[in-house]
């Protein structure tokens, strides 16, 4: 009988902070996990501006807490039980990121990141959880879209307004799940 394959996978998140879209991800790679692939979880030193200059208040404010964030938790994660290995590196680039299979952007500053990533670094996808209308960097965002990465979403919604409002085609969803445990 052949040995299950598996797929080495790269995970690539905008900074280390406690939240849902983050909880969902880490829920998502332990799953992958769990079916036998090999996920590893990266995250930058230097935080993604989001579109903000370094030299605006909103920049200079996400650039202070981003360092403060990776100085005080460096590669761990407290509040989740991560089962890969999270790395924190200087930036998200291919220096700094494993060979595998597939290498997915996890928010859309990230999907800039991933789409100059060499193919060595694996088949490009860009997770999307939401259309972020509150930003203030909507054309940021969209053009995140329109990168050349494979995108997934997590709702019909989201498939419809990329498909229908924006022409951009969506491979898959993965639907968010609640792990029920946490409430028993």
């Amino acid at each position: 009988r052949a040995a299950k394959s598996f797929v080495k996978i790269n995970v690539i998140m905008p900074y280390n902070v406690w939240g849902g879209g983050t909880r969902s991800t880490f829920e998502l790679c332990n799953n992958l996990i769990a079916l036998g692939h090999d996920v590893a979880v990266y995250f930058p030193f230097f935080p993604y501006l989001q579109g903000a200059s370094i030299f605006s208040k909103q920049g200079a404010y996400t650039a202070f807490r981003g360092l403060a964030r990776g100085i005080i938790r460096r590669n761990k994660v407290p509040w989740f039980d991560l089962d890969a290995p999270l790395h924190m590196v200087p930036l998200i680039t291919d220096r700094f990121i494993r060979d595998a299979d597939v290498v997915m952007a996890n928010h859309w500053p990230t999907a800039y990141s991933v789409a100059t990533l060499s193919p060595r670094k694996g088949r490009k996808f860009h997770m999307i959880r939401d259309t972020e209308p509150w930003k203030g960097q909507e054309t940021l965002v969209t053009r995140s879209y329109r990168l050349p990465l494979t995108k997934i979403v997590i709702a019909p919604w989201l498939q419809e307004y990329l498909e229908d409002n924006m022409g951009v085609p969506v491979r898959g969803m993965v639907m968010n799940g609640t792990n029920v445990d946490l409430f028993a």
